[in-house]
């Protein structure tokens, strides 16, 4: 059988005896409980995204390979696995220069995040984007701390712009950079908001929806680096 047609648990297991670990010593080095990785092994259960960065990262190998068993390349850089219920999306850093199907190119990807299916909610063709925020961005506190990923949605807001409740967009800057905010709808105008009190809200510098909006934000990653 080839290796990217096998059994998340069965590659998992092979990966181990490779280190020269077992489970109960893998289960130590990155902090889970034994009878967890052991079903991961044993009954093939798919880990969440954060213990299978942890895996990826103590066996050697990227979070690709050991969900799939293909190594990480330029081609298939977006998209859904089939057959691991899994979805990869690159993470970008600067500008979004363009709107909802624009091929990303690879240099403009840091690197890429995988988030299980399941949490997806029907989303599984819609087109994703990571972002994280920036170093001494803290206009979204608390809600988003610097270090934190968010998944832009460059789909969703194609007929669903609802700029009543003021949900949380990738909102394009003048200049190209993308920021992190709530766009809420006052008066005719789109008002860009930050959930940072001492940050005031500004008015949109466009009321083109093509040029400001990038897409909604959908998901979110907590940094625990300094936590």
């Amino acid at each position: 059988m080839a290796s990217n047609s096998k059994a998340f648990g069965e590659r998992l297991g092979e990966l181990i005896l490779r280190s020269g670990l077992n489970i109960k010593r893998l289960s130590e080095k990155i902090d889970v409980a034994y009878s967890a990785v052991w079903g991961y092994v044993k009954k093939g259960s798919i880990p969440e995204a954060p213990v299978l960065y942890k895996l990826s990262k103590e066996l050697g190998i990227s979070m690709e390979e050991l969900l799939t068993g293909r190594r990480e390349g330029k081609k298939n850089t977006s998209g859904f696995d089939e057959e691991n219920q899994y979805f990869k999306a690159p993470l970008l850093a600067g500008k979004i220069a363009a709107g909802p199907g624009r091929v990303i190119p690879e240099n403009e990807i840091t690197s890429y995040v995988w988030l299980y299916s399941p949490k997806l909610q029907g989303r599984k063709t819609h087109d994703f984007v990571a972002i994280e925020i920036g170093r001494g961005e803290e206009s979204m506190i608390p809600t988003l701390f610097p270090g934190d990923i968010v998944l832009i949605d460059r789909d969703d807001p194609r007929g669903k712009m609802d700029f009543k409740n003021g949900r949380i967009y990738g909102v394009r800057t003048k200049g190209g950079e993308c920021q992190v905010k709530r766009v809420y709808a006052k008066s005719q105008a789109l008002i860009i908001s930050s959930d940072n009190r001492e940050v005031p809200p500004e008015p949109a510098w466009t009321d083109d929806l093509k040029r400001l909006i990038i897409g909604r934000v959908v998901w979110g990653w907590r940094n625990l680096q300094e936590a």
